[in-house]
């Protein structure tokens, strides 16, 4: 279903606003103006989610998120009992400067559900009562999760690179807001759709729709290509027993069957191609991925510059051992791609948009709707400049508290120092705090191209 509806969003997005906006009200993508609320206003309201007035995000963002506050307050009981455990109630947050009070929850909490008979019951127990979950049983997360997919109740996984992936459930309206969003994070990217895709990784359309990485990449791949400029180097075929190793539930990991050899000849031979027809490209991989072809593509001694007409894209972390500055400097050496064609995307599975680096490499925070922090180990906020635990206040999910404490270590900023874009940014590097290891998609997709499931 959100493919199908980031299609339409991404052919409309050549209109202007006003044209937009009456397009998709007629089609019931998003709800009728009259019936907006502040989370919307924040979301559908603005023309670019990157380039609004700070005292017009300042506005929207502290609606959308009292609104939210109020909404989990009375609407979440796991949340108000923590809110009463800190003496915080609605009535506490009257501006913009009392949005510190407001409980943040450790990332942590959405890797506790329990055995698989006991899975809805929990999700009913950290969700909104608005949120109604059927009376389901499966012997399987798996099961559970494929059967409420068909109830509109979509249970994002993470990696689980940490050795349990995250469950978090994301309702119908909040795939309309994330899909809207999409056409912003896109334009920032300078992302393109007549753009040949070249995916160093696995196949995302064929991984588990509720993967975090099938879930984000999948519908860009789908929506932004048509199926003959896509591809893939790389397959595999996943099935729910694939996707409980993933999550670390069941053990059987072996080599992966796929001839390394095989898929560079491919690799090479597709980029010669391209490289004769003057193609506009992305080339898409983890960090790591990217490294590595690279070095394949200096053994063979070849040129294969493809120029400033194609475009870097890395995502899900990866970069353990990797300085970027390094690896964007190769990239221009071997396959002529400049430094800012390069693009990073961070995000996490509990939070509901990903943030997309600019030509600086800097992370641009959405920000009439995100609430960012930085925090120290006392767990209170710090100012901009300083390094910390990164943390954020998300409005838009209804079906769970979206304010949420993580295990990653950031800068933040109050502007990009490179674009002339309004709004903080996250400043690279992104590490892990002290004593946790590297997490995130790349992280999984690292180990599954070096595995494979053995049939059990």
């Amino acid at each position: 279903m959100s493919m199908e509806i980031n299609q339409l969003i991404w052919e409309t997005t050549q209109m202007n606003h006003e044209n937009y906006m009456r397009h998709y009200e007629l089609l019931h993508i998003i709800p009728p103006r009259a019936s907006w609320t502040p989370v919307d206003e924040a979301i559908y309201g603005v023309n670019d989610l990157f380039e609004v007035k700070i005292e017009d995000a300042n506005r929207l963002r502290f609606n959308a998120i009292k609104f939210s506050f109020n909404h989990h307050y009375f609407h979440n009981r796991f949340y108000k009992s923590i809110c009463e455990q800190r003496g915080i109630n609605p009535e506490d947050i009257k501006t913009i400067l009392d949005l510190p009070k407001i409980p943040l929850i450790p990332q942590r909490v959405f890797k506790q559900y329990p055995e698989p008979k006991l899975f809805v019951p929990w999700l009913r127990g950290i969700g909104s009562d608005i949120i109604k979950y059927p009376s389901i049983e499966g012997s399987s997360y798996m099961e559970i999760i494929d059967k409420l997919n068909k109830y509109g109740i979509k249970i994002l996984f993470s990696s689980g690179t940490t050795g349990k992936s995250s469950m978090i459930p994301r309702d119908y309206m909040l795939l309309m807001k994330e899909a809207h969003y999409r056409i912003s994070y896109w334009k920032l990217i300078d992302y393109h759709p007549n753009m040949f895709y070249f995916g160093l990784g696995l196949d995302p359309r064929k991984l588990h729709p509720n993967w975090s990485i099938a879930h984000g990449l999948g519908g860009d791949i789908t929506t932004k290509h048509k199926k003959n400029q896509i591809y893939h180097t790389r397959d595999i075929k996943t099935n729910q027993q694939i996707i409980k190793i993933l999550m670390g539930l069941e053990k059987g990991r072996t080599q992966i069957e796929k001839e390394e050899n095989e898929v560079l000849v491919k690799q090479l031979k597709l980029l010669e191609e391209l490289k004769e027809k003057k193609r506009k490209g992305l080339l898409h991989g983890a960090p790591y991925m990217i490294n590595a072809f690279l070095e394949e593509i200096e053994v063979t001694g070849k040129d294969f510059c493809l120029g400033n007409k194609w475009m870097v894209q890395t995502g899900g972390g990866g970069w353990l051992g990797l300085a970027k500055k390094r690896l964007y400097e190769r990239i221009e050496s071997v396959l002529g791609i400049p430094d800012v064609n390069c693009r990073d995307i961070y995000g996490m599975s509990e939070n509901t948009f990903a943030f997309p680096s600019c030509e600086g490499h800097y992370y641009h925070i959405p920000y009439t709707v995100i609430q960012p922090y930085v925090l120290d180990d006392n767990l209170d906020p710090v100012n901009y400049g300083e390094s910390g635990r990164w943390a954020f206040i998300d409005p838009v999910p209804f079906a769970y508290p979206g304010y949420i404490i993580s295990e990653d270590r950031v800068k933040l900023l109050a502007h990009c120092p490179i674009c002339d874009k309004p709004g903080p940014v996250i400043s690279p590097p992104i590490t892990r705090m002290p004593g946790l290891e590297e997490a995130g998609c790349a992280a999984m997709m690292r180990k599954l191209m070096k595995q494979k499931v053995a049939d059990i």
